[in-house]
């Protein structure tokens, strides 16, 4: 092995650089890049989109099932139809307004198909109770809706913590959810 003086280097610096100057270098054309802004808007209208569809929906089953537990045994803590529609909306605002936050970071296509998957779940939720007054697959749908719940909260942990600061109330309704369906299926 060559030991090489550190002086000596120094001499020869300028001879190195001079020697590339006189070659020319082939420039490769880089690919272009898709626009971030395109990307930003286009996640954005699916984040707004999809709350919309979601909020709606679930408020549409809740109003259109107002008198679905007359029939039941409701526990003391279950709230009134207006509760349900407000907490729905609120939670479903916040996780909306976290994934827009999100977005800009750039969410990978796991965080959609988590909140898409939340989503589905929470409707499904709610047409077992309210439409289709099934108790025990209700529970059940609320044990998956808590379980993607929390795989979404433990993606988000790398994401952003603004947006996991933003999407706790919703983890915290879907464990009040899981315990809701439990009791009316322990108490009917």
């Amino acid at each position: 092995m060559e030991v090489i003086d550190k002086e000596n280097v120094i001499e020869n610096k300028e001879d190195y650089v001079h020697s590339f100057k006189s070659k020319k270098i082939k420039r490769k054309k880089a690919k272009i890049e898709p626009n971030k802004k395109i990307n930003y808007v286009r996640d954005f209208v699916l984040c707004i989109a999809l709350s919309l569809i979601v909020v709606g929906v679930s408020v549409l089953i809740i109003i259109l099932s107002d008198g679905w537990s007359e029939s039941l045994v409701m526990p003391i803590f279950y709230p009134s139809t207006i509760w349900l529609i407000v907490i729905t909306c609120i939670c479903y605002t916040l996780i909306t307004v976290g994934l827009v936050l999100a977005c800009k970071q750039g969410v990978n296509k796991k965080v959609y198909i988590l909140y898409a998957l939340n989503a589905f779940f929470n409707i499904l939720l709610l047409l077992c109770l309210m439409v289709f007054r099934q108790s025990m697959i209700g529970l059940f749908v609320s044990l998956f809706v808590f379980y993607f719940a929390f795989v979404l909260y433990n993606e988000l942990k790398k994401v952003n913590k603004t947006v996991l600061y933003m999407f706790l109330p919703y983890t915290i309704w879907t464990v009040f959810e899981v315990v809701c369906c439990y009791t009316i299926v322990m108490m009917n």
